[in-house]
């Protein structure tokens, strides 16, 4: 691809920051890599167009050996189209959900949900939207009304910055204190039976 193996030396020499170097690699991927839902979603697609030519060849076919009249053929063709019309509406609507169901999914995982299906419990299906650059909203909102909601902030996890450091504890008096030298074996006897 070009322009990834210039970038990749560039974070080998330590040249590039973690966060330029993700900005750079979000503007060289979607030149030539495309992600696994578009090329699923074309692939559904061809094999819809392919199923519904074997149809259309198979209606021709029998049309041409009962010498079916125009007027029948054409109400064949027309009650395939809207057959095929509404199966292709059927599985842009599924697609649409899997999509919406892969965004939220991602969205309560990164919001740092302990209980990633109480937690989808919770969300208003019916206030996520899509606007008109086809981002979702509603989300967002949702989930930092649940984080900061007194009912459900156990849900999620602490910030990295709000957790306490674990402090080793050997009964309540810690690590003893550095003994002078050649007096170990008082410090061991302490640190045991605590004198």
């Amino acid at each position: 691809m070009e322009g990834l193996k210039e970038l990749f030396d560039k974070v080998r020499k330590n040249e590039m920051a973690d966060d330029a170097f993700e900005a750079a690699l979000n503007k060289i991927l979607p030149r030539s890599w495309k992600p696994a839902s578009v090329y699923n979603e074309l692939s559904e697609k061809y094999k819809t167009l392919e199923k519904q030519n074997a149809e259309f060849q198979k209606a021709v076919e029998e049309a041409g050996r009962n010498k079916v009249s125009v007027e029948e053929m054409n109400k064949t063709l027309d009650t395939l189209k809207q057959s095929h019309k509404a199966e292709l509406e059927k599985k842009d609507a599924e697609f649409a959900r899997f999509r919406r169901d892969a965004y939220i999914d991602g969205e309560i995982q990164k919001a740092g949900a302990k209980t990633a299906k109480a937690v989808r419990a919770l969300v208003d299906l019916d206030k996520i939207a899509v606007d008109g650059s086809g981002a979702y909203i509603g989300l967002k909102e949702q989930l930092d009304a649940l984080k900061s909601g007194k009912d459900t902030a156990y849900l999620f996890a602490k910030p990295e910055s709000e957790q306490e450091e674990a402090k080793p504890s050997f009964g309540g008096g810690g690590f003893p204190e550095k003994p002078a030298p050649g007096d170990s074996m008082a410090a061991i006897k302490a640190a045991i039976f605590g004198h």
